[in-house]
């Protein structure tokens, strides 16, 4: 039961953009290297 609640890995059709987009990581501080245009442009 500890491995099963610990270890598993869960199926997910959650796509990585809009897990990044929840966890605020798509446009921010950490990744400021991205001209505002081409960021506005990668949808």
């Amino acid at each position: 039961q500890i491995v099963r609640d610990y270890l598993c890995i869960q199926a997910t059709n959650v796509a990585l953009k809009q897990a990044f987009l929840v966890a605020g990581l798509v446009i921010s501080p950490l990744r400021n290297r991205l001209k505002a245009e081409i960021a506005r442009n990668s949808n």
